[in-house]
C-alpha cells in the first residue's frame, strides 16, 4: 500500500491542493536560490517537485520515517526530505541483515537514539559494535 501525498504532508492544511503544494515548492526555491538565477529556482522547483511526488511511491511502512523526516526538514525541501528518508531507509534495512549476536546492541541504540532516525540507530550501534561492547 502506497503513502498518499496527504498522509506524507499531514501537517499542512488537509486542503491544500496539488498546485498549492507546487506553489510552496516554487517560493521556497525563490527564497533559497533566487539570488543564483531562475535557471537555479527552476532545477530547485523540479527537483523537489519530482522529490514530492517520489516519495508518494513509497511503501506504507515507510510512513513514519516520512513523517519524521518531514518534520525536521521540509523548510530544506522535498529533496532532502526524500535524502533523509532514504539514509533512514537504507540504514533500517542494514540492520536488519546484522547477526543477530548484535540485538541487544541495536535494540539499546533504538531506545537512546530512535527517536533520531535509523540512520542514527544504525551509527550508534556500528560504535558500539566497534567498541566492543558484542559479545561474541
Amino acid at each position: 500500500m502506497k503513502c498518499s501525498i496527504l498522509s506524507i504532508v499531514l501537517t499542512l492544511a488537509a486542503s491544500q491542493t496539488d498546485a498549492d503544494l507546487k506553489q510552496d515548492i516554487v517560493d521556497r526555491c525563490r527564497a533559497h536560490v533566487g539570488k543564483h538565477g531562475s535557471a537555479a529556482v527552476r532545477a530547485c522547483t523540479e527537483q523537489d517537485i519530482a522529490a514530492a511526488e517520489a516519495l508518494t511511491e513509497y511503501p506504507k511502512t515507510a510512513e513514519r520515517t516520512v513523517l519524521r523526516c518531514r518534520t525536521r526538514l521540509k523548510y530544506l525541501g522535498w529533496s532532502r526530505v526524500k535524502a533523509c528518508v532514504d539514509q533512514n531507509l537504507k540504514a533500517k534495512a542494514a540492520l536488519s541483515s546484522y547477526p543477530g549476536k548484535y540485538q541487544a546492541i541495536i535494540d539499546g541504540c533504538q531506545t537512546r537514539m530512535g527517536a533520531f532516525g535509523w540512520h542514527m540507530v544504525k551509527a550508534c550501534t556500528d560504535r558500539d559494535i566497534g567498541s566492543g561492547k558484542a559479545t561474541d
